[in-house]
């Protein structure tokens, strides 16, 4: 209740805490939350009888599908305000914090500085810079008021009057609704930059992986990514389909075992490689690996062919069947392909 109350007080709502029908519903709204959170099993119809509240409405409160309107409205209100914050950081991220840094800024744009408007602009830029530094340093007076900042009257009339900026300009300037013209081209200009690198890096990645014929994971490691999860952005924000999506991708069953063999461990594919010939996935490669209990070249330089462990094996009968196959797996260790390699099949479904 403490929350609700600091809240309240943070959005300058002050009447909800002086009216007791909107405390009491908070309250017991808590209360029953509180009673769920330390005792999941407790009976519902048995704390809504003590808390003299209805039953449907507290099956509402403990499953989160309402709450009291007083709290809904104060939490609607606090999100859309950090939110708010949330945005107006974003957009300032990348503008200049100082007189030094918008210098900075400036000398590689020098270009803003041929135009006729630049003398004015950039005494507002400079005003820009100062009064963002001061909110960022607790300066700015304000109170919160229906999820939106209302600043001290006389404050802002004295900044106005020191850097003869309008009042109206200034709460702009505060809210995140406005930025000074010479700050704002600064950023539109390095934005285009960005851009421009952005559209460089594209075709690098096209050219690797369209044309060239590099792997995602090739081309990461090209570009210095640890993972390939930058690339697969860039793919989705192009609208690029990779070589085989997963509709094209086929399935372990209509893979040959052998071919996946004759293409790493006789031809010197990597695994991505065969994936990419098989017209398959990496996951699908990996999985008859560790099916056929085979080793990568990592692992071994030179793997025996999964046909050559053992001469091949006919048994006598079922009870003959299960003997042998549990010999070979728990005691040789062989995966079930080798097992059906040895004993004939052609498939390991007899030997599951």
């Amino acid at each position: 209740i403490e929350d609700f109350e600091e809240l309240a007080r943070k959005h300058g709502l002050d009447e909800l805490l002086e009216d007791e029908e909107v405390m009491e519903e908070v309250r017991t709204y808590l209360k029953l939350r509180q009673a769920l959170e330390d005792n999941p099993d407790s009976d519902l119809e048995q704390l809504a009888e003590e808390m003299e509240i209805d039953i449907d409405l507290a099956r509402e409160w403990s499953r989160g599908e309402s709450e009291p309107y007083s709290l809904k409205k104060l939490l609607n209100l606090e999100a859309f305000y950090l939110w708010d914050e949330v945005i107006r950081s974003y957009r300032e991220l990348t503008l200049p914090r100082s007189r030094a840094e918008l210098e900075v800024r400036l000398e590689s744009n020098s270009e803003l500085r041929t135009d006729r408007f630049f003398p004015l602009e950039l005494d507002d830029a400079l005003t820009w810079v100062e009064i963002m530094a001061m909110r960022r340093r607790g300066e700015i007076q304000k109170r919160i008021r229906n999820g939106r900042e209302v600043y001290s009257r006389k404050q802002i009339m004295e900044l106005s009057k020191t850097y003869g900026i309008s009042a109206r300009e200034i709460i702009q300037w505060l809210r995140g609704e406005k930025i000074a013209a010479l700050i704002r081209k600064i950023g539109i200009k390095e934005l285009k930059t960005q851009n421009q690198d952005a559209t460089s890096l594209v075709e690098i990645i096209y050219r690797l992986y369209f044309v060239e014929g590099k792997t995602q994971q090739e081309v990461a490691e090209i570009l210095d990514n640890k993972s390939t999860q930058p690339i697969r952005r860039i793919f989705r924000e192009q609208g690029w389909t990779p070589r085989y999506s997963q509709s094209q991708v086929i399935p372990r069953e209509k893979i040959d075992d052998e071919s996946v063999r004759l293409l790493y461990f006789d031809k010197g594919l990597t695994l991505q490689g065969a994936a990419t010939k098989l017209g398959t996935s990496l996951r699908v490669i990996r999985q008859i690996f560790l099916e056929n209990g085979w080793t990568t070249r990592a692992g071994s330089r030179n793997h025996p062919k999964p046909d050559t462990f053992f001469e091949p094996i006919t048994p006598q009968d079922e009870d003959d069947l299960e003997r042998i196959v549990y010999v070979l797996y728990y005691n040789q260790n062989l995966s079930q392909r080798q097992i059906a390699n040895t004993l004939g099949y052609n498939s390991i479904a007899p030997i599951r």
